[in-house]
């Protein structure tokens, strides 16, 4: 299920030097016509998506903000938008049915839950090679490997605790439940799955039953006082960090911490500031994250005070930094 039908080198030709004169930030819409006229006729269709993909990048790279912004807004009304949006992922982030980017079906799309099969068949033949591009770029292979990680810490804390309490922090569809040994053989004690989308929530008691605690609720709940659950040998969030401010981020890390009993560790997870496939993610999908590098993710982390032990790390190429810290 993880491994990418296409090797990224593939997909993706880095320029080691200045992008063509067409590709200037001064001429940039140049890019999307050529590219759109390519697509559509069935010409070097691998060739110009990897154009695309390394055209915005250099765009973002030396546009101003409001002229990034402008230009993504421009890929959206334009020929090549409407193209790229033949793919099923692209679409569903663009057009946010739940009203919010980046979505748990979205997910289950770069996973390959059966849903990705269903709307590659109900797409056009082009929007099937669009997926097999936009699905195998570091953005998406990270995500696969993050899921994979996220089953390794649940088994993990299985493995250092019997029944152990874990809470999964916007949880979405849980879907690394399905690949955690610890949880086939019953080996978790409390796993609480907190979510403010109710679909997702819906999803979660529909493909796990009640042996799942789920809360409807968004990360407010962790903030205040009163929250239900402590004791906590494992808490996590694999994606909500990618769209928290520094100040919340560092409040909810203070605080899911301090919720941990001794030993119990909390993980994150967060996009890379680097990340290649933010130029394309940013424009023809609308989805915008809040990108960190690990000093951001070293500073998020001091937040959780002193009696801590603190581990970073980078997933594969680089796309999603990790953090894990364990309450001594």
């Amino acid at each position: 299920m993880y491994r990418a039908e296409l090797a990224v080198d593939e997909i993706i030709t880095p320029w080691s030097a200045a992008p063509p004169v067409s590709l200037r930030c001064d001429d940039s819409s140049s890019l999307l016509d050529v590219v759109a006229v390519n697509l559509r006729d069935g010409r070097d269709q691998m060739a110009s998506l990897s154009m695309l993909s390394a055209g915005l990048r250099v765009a973002r790279s030396c546009l101003s903000t409001a002229d990034w912004q402008a230009y993504c807004r421009m890929l959206r009304d334009h020929p090549l938008g409407a193209i790229m949006r033949q793919d099923p992922l692209t679409a569903r982030c663009a057009n946010r049915p739940r009203g919010y980017a980046g979505d748990a079906v979205m997910l289950d799309m770069i996973y390959g839950e059966p849903i990705l099969a269903e709307a590659l068949a109900a797409t056009t033949p082009l929007g099937r090679v669009i997926n097999q591009v936009v699905n195998n770029v570091p953005a998406t292979v990270a995500l696969r490997e993050r899921r994979a990680f996220m089953a390794q810490w649940v088994d993990a804390a299985a493995a250092a605790r019997p029944a152990p309490t874990i809470l999964t922090v916007a949880a979405g569809h849980l879907r690394e439940a399905d690949d955690s040994a610890a949880w086939a053989a019953g080996q978790i004690g409390r796993w609480v799955a907190l979510d403010q989308d109710a679909e997702s929530c819906a999803e979660i008691a529909a493909r796990q039953g009640s042996q799942i605690e789920i809360m409807p609720e968004s990360i407010m709940a962790i903030l205040k006082s009163d929250f239900p659950v402590n004791d906590i040998d494992l808490a996590y969030a694999a994606g909500l960090y990618d769209y928290l401010p520094h100040r919340l981020a560092a409040r909810l890390t203070r605080r899911l911490v301090g919720l941990l009993r001794p030993g119990g560790r909390f993980c994150f997870a967060n996009y890379a500031a680097g990340i290649w496939d933010a130029g394309y993610m940013e424009s023809a999908m609308d989805w915008s994250l809040i990108l960190r590098s690990p000093a951001d993710m070293q500073a998020i982390a001091a937040s959780a005070g002193p009696d801590v032990a603190v581990r970073h790390w980078s997933g594969v190429y680089g796309a999603i930094h990790y953090c894990e810290i364990t309450r001594l």
